[in-house]
């Protein structure tokens, strides 16, 4: 199995949005623990940088970063990822990026709290409570 995990999923543990923390960080757990393959697309790391050296200020950001690198793998984002995502039928170009970025790298999931946002993605798309269910269900 191979998960792309998006970007809301990741602000919820870095920022402890506190709805959503739970979940989140049970599947980022969970992952670690069953040794499955994590992958982030690579506009995530510049993304989650700006907003926590915003937010949280620069050494919080700089943790961020080496968090997120010592847990997930990083998917390049290339001319072929874009062009692929300008012809997935998503409303948000980002979401299409990620879409995409799963697709090309034969990827099962996409965890998200936004589901919806991935309806047309031809890589399922689930909710972390999903995500830790169907893990449940493997084991």
């Amino acid at each position: 199995m191979r998960v792309v995990i998006d970007l809301n999923v990741i602000l919820d543990v870095i920022e402890n949005r506190k709805e959503h923390v739970g979940f989140s960080s049970a599947v980022i757990s969970a992952l670690s623990r069953e040794g499955i393959p994590a992958f982030i697309p690579s506009h995530c790391v510049t993304t989650i940088h700006y907003r926590i050296s915003k937010v949280l200020g620069k050494n919080k950001a700089d943790d961020s970063i080496d968090w997120l690198l010592e847990f997930f793998d990083v998917l390049p984002e290339d001319r072929d990822v874009f062009m692929h995502a300008r012809k997935q039928r998503l409303n948000d170009f980002e979401d299409a990026v990620v879409a995409s970025v799963a697709e090309l790298n034969h990827c099962n999931f996409i965890v998200t709290r936004n589901v919806s946002d991935f309806e047309n993605s031809r890589v399922k798309s689930v909710t972390p409570a999903e995500f830790l269910q169907i893990l449940d269900a493997m084991n």
